[in-house]
């Protein structure tokens, strides 16, 4: 299950990676395309400039809003994706401690079964 987690993540993540400059590219796109609108609506009709700019001022500030969420995510996804192996890495290795004295262990009781040297009580 823990695997299959992983790997669902380490897809997730080379998918945002590769998705991201397309959305980032998406977004200048639109900053664009809404300055050549209000630019035209400038030009073309009587109302209050202060109105404009405040409208598309929110419009701006939305899509700088979700360009920091998605690079934050995006930053926050690749910190628990090496957090996450670095810790399953240390797990790993306290086992093979674990199993190591154990072994050693085994290995010192059962020579001294075989050579007599144990008390029986």
């Amino acid at each position: 299950m823990k695997r299959n987690f992983l790997q669902f993540l380490k897809v997730a993540f080379i998918s945002l990676l590769i998705c991201s400059p397309s959305l980032l590219t998406l977004a200048i796109v639109c900053q664009q395309h809404l300055q050549i609108t209000r630019n035209n609506n400038l030009l073309t009709s009587n109302t209050n400039i202060f109105d404009v700019f405040n409208i598309w001022s929110q419009h701006f500030q939305i899509i700088n809003h979700l360009g920091l969420i998605f690079g934050l995510f995006l930053l926050g996804l690749g910190t628990l994706f090496f957090s996450v192996n670095r810790y399953l890495a240390y797990r790993a290795a306290e086992r093979q401690k674990i199993i190591n004295k154990l072994e050693k262990i085994y290995h010192n009781e059962s020579g001294k079964r075989l050579s007599g040297n144990i008390d029986i009580d």
